[in-house]
């Protein structure tokens, strides 16, 4: 649903928050991806590589063992994401 009404970055961020999750990084570049699933991350990390390479700027929420990778469109606007799980 999020994706339909592609809200800005900074609502993303604040309502992602309000819910719980904590914010982790602001890209999904190999080394946060590293840091986040050590030396074995799930098969879906490629999903995050791909689509990281469709939109130019990611946002990483975290909450317990699921990760959340959000992407933004060159406006500013939720365009895509991930989920994963650690």
């Amino acid at each position: 649903r999020m994706v339909e009404q592609k809200p800005a970055v900074s609502q993303v961020s604040q309502g992602l928050q309000d819910e719980g999750w904590t914010a982790a990084a602001s890209e999904a570049e190999d080394g946060t991806l590293s840091r986040l699933f050590g030396e074995n991350p799930p098969p879906r990390v490629a999903e995050v590589r791909a689509k990281r390479s469709q939109w130019p700027t990611a946002r990483v929420f975290v909450s317990g063992d699921l990760v959340y990778v959000l992407y933004f469109d060159p406006d500013g606007k939720a365009a895509d994401f991930s989920l994963l799980k650690r």
